[in-house]
């Protein structure tokens, strides 16, 4: 392109030439040999561009095939890379196998320098491994056997501390640091406790039905599925700990009765207004429509205390209201009593539900100040350094708390829930209310009249 343009530029004068040469009246010969010039430049300049076409094209293969290049070089050192890794990772391997190896040999270094040590300076100094030969066979023989009863464990008898507090003997199973034992005087069984404490072994946790036949096939045939605590005694120990609710209780201190009190009381309370609302009679859908259609087909009082008589409690007081009232003022007033009336009567010691939910958090914050106030004194007296110390009064300071929030929150629910239910039956009251202080009777008419 840019040699297109030198040629360009180097034909314009000549161009130019030949227009003022025209404009002239030059001959034709002279213009004859400037197009001559312009074919060859244009000749020219076709040569040139399919020169670049072909060294363009002749790039272009280069290019490519250095770019195979490339992406070859690429997987071969990703191939390279990986290789490297792989004999990286079993050198890695066999540093951790030989670390492993070494931590073995140290342990059994370690283990047989302690019993070395034991018969050296323990207990065991002065059996009769030092005295001959044969006594040292026979002890071996006796350390064997000790061994394999541990690696292939067998059933026993020896006497234990079971759940009642009696020393008793039963079969005993040990299996690595988990022991089982099994009354067949009694038909009982379950999970053993050691402790360095106590000489005797303490049954930890009785087995149910299912867990107790599973420990008699053990011992029976050697297979079953026993139960064990994997935790080592851990869960044994919440196990035993776990207190009842009457202890939980009793550790909130003398705050625990009046919240007690209070969930009583709200409780009777939300029975009877359950049972009260359950047994409320059920109201006659569109009762007010109907006595307006059989008043405006004429039918009059008869045809209203026929109706009357189906339904019940208020909705038949004011169909009776209707029927008696003769001016409008007076029905309402008198609708508007009964309505009164009712939700009185159906609101009744609700409130004291909803005071019971507000009361019970403020009796538990209660007890919570009075048992951080216990512990404060404690802490006073005999220092922070013993936790069983002030654990009584933290004890008493989270238990009110708890059993304040518990007796709330049901409270509340139980409070919600009613008044809702008293709010749907007295909306449907209220709305008989006004359609009935629509309707035109006899009497109204008659009083209208006068």
């Amino acid at each position: 392109m840019s040699l297109a343009i030198i040629i360009l530029r180097s034909l314009l004068p000549l161009l130019l030439c030949s227009t003022m040469v025209y404009a002239d009246g030059l001959p034709n010969k002279v213009e004859a040999s400037l197009l001559a010039d312009i074919k060859s430049a244009q000749l020219q300049l076709a040569k040139t561009q399919k020169q670049l076409t072909v060294e363009r094209m002749a790039l272009g293969k280069k290019l490519h095939n250095l770019s195979d290049d490339v992406r070859n070089l690429r997987k071969d050192t990703a191939v390279a890379r990986r290789l490297a890794d792989e004999q990286t990772l079993s050198l890695d391997q066999l540093r951790e196998r030989l670390a492993e190896w070494r931590n073995q040999g140290r342990y059994q270094h370690n283990l047989l320098a302690s019993q070395h040590q034991q018969l050296a300076h323990g207990r065991e100094r002065d059996l009769p491994v030092r005295k001959s030969f044969a006594a040292g066979l026979d002890w071996l023989q006796l350390r064997v056997q000790g061994m394999e009863q541990q690696l292939y464990p067998e059933w026993h008898t020896a006497s234990l501390v079971s759940l009642d507090g009696e020393v008793v003997s039963a079969a005993q199973i040990k299996v690595g640091p988990v022991e089982w034992y099994i009354q067949t005087d009694t038909e009982r069984g379950g999970l053993l406790q050691r402790s360095d404490e106590q000489p005797m072994p303490m049954a930890a946790l009785a087995f149910n039905r299912g867990q107790l036949a599973q420990l008699q096939q053990l011992q029976r045939t050697g297979r079953g599925d026993v139960s064990f605590d994997p935790t080592l005694n851990r869960a044994l120990a919440l196990a035993q700990n776990k207190e009842p609710v009457l202890g939980h209780l009793t550790k909130g201190g003398v705050w625990v009765l009046p919240i007690l009190a209070f969930a009583l009381f709200a409780l009777v309370i939300g029975l009877a207004k359950a049972l009260q609302l359950w047994r409320e009679p059920k109201l006659l859908p569109a009762l007010a429509e109907r006595c307006e259609k059989l008043v405006q087909n004429g039918e009059g009082d008869a045809a209203l205390g026929k109706l009357s008589q189906q339904a019940q409690g208020a909705q038949r007081e004011m169909i009776e209201i209707t029927r008696v009232s003769g001016t409008s003022q007076q029905r309402d007033d008198r609708l508007f009593a009964c309505l009164l009336t009712h939700k009185h009567r159906l609101e009744y010691w609700l409130g004291a539900i909803a005071i019971t939910a507000a009361v019970s958090p403020l009796l538990g914050l209660l007890g919570t100040v009075s048992g951080m106030i216990k512990t404060f004194k404690m802490m006073t007296l005999f220092g922070a350094g013993d936790p069983a110390v002030v654990s009584g009064g933290i004890s008493e300071a989270l238990i009110t708390t708890e059993l304040g929030l518990v007796v709330a929150i049901p409270a509340l629910l139980l409070h919600a829930v009613l008044q809702r239910w008293v709010k749907s039956y007295y909306s449907q009251l209220e709305t008989d209310a006004i359609k009935f202080s629509q309707i035109e009777t006899e009497q109204k008419s008659q009083g209208a009249q006068a």
